[in-house]
């Protein structure tokens, strides 16, 4: 059985709940594992956070950005994983952060773009450090120069696959492979 389930956030539009026709919007499935669980009947497997306590149009303004950039999530939870886990690897892929405002106390969700005007910005120089930062560079051997993703492959039956990146010029001035992999 292949099972698809789109969630949505209260005043989303329907068309952004998919995205490639195959892939939920990460917006609407942090709001859902946020949500879930906070009416009485609901299958409890998110926190139960109720609406009143999330920042809805953050949550609606990161769904409508994520549709235009076709950004969608293809996840499967196939094991018990906490809250933190998952929301961490969904703010990954999107790029965004997931806060309570010190002010109002409610869930945001809000995406890290380039959408701002670097004048608005709070500029920082030495003479505001109160002691000068030091930095260290790591050596060429430190830094991996071969990469190894393994996923779940919808394309090839649900089966592990693994993509893999190199970065030639690392490897040619180390002379060996520095493999780095999520397994």
């Amino acid at each position: 059985f292949e099972v698809q389930r789109f969630p949505v956030i209260p005043g989303m539009p329907s068309l952004h709940a998919t995205i490639h026709g195959t892939e939920a919007n990460p917006a609407a499935v942090i709001y859902e594992l946020l949500n879930n669980g906070a009416s009485y009947g609901e299958p409890q497997y998110g926190l139960g956070i109720p609406a009143t306590k999330i920042d809805i149009a953050s949550f609606l303004a990161s769904a409508a950005t994520l549709y235009t950039e076709g950004i969608g999530i293809s996840l499967l939870l196939d094991k018990a994983a906490s809250f933190d886990t998952v929301a961490e690897d969904l703010l990954k892929v999107i790029d965004g952060a997931l806060y309570q405002d010190p002010q109002t106390g409610l869930w945001m969700l809000s995406l890290v773009r380039q959408d701002y005007d670097t004048a608005d910005l709070l500029h920082i120089t030495e003479d505001d450090y109160l002691d000068a930062p030091e930095y260290t560079r790591s050596s060429w051997g430190d830094v991996a120069n071969d990469v190894r993703v393994s996923y779940t492959s919808r394309a090839n039956n649900y089966r592990s696959a693994q993509v893999g990146q190199q970065n030639p010029a690392n490897l040619q001035r180390l002379g060996e492979l520095v493999t780095v992999s999520n397994t």
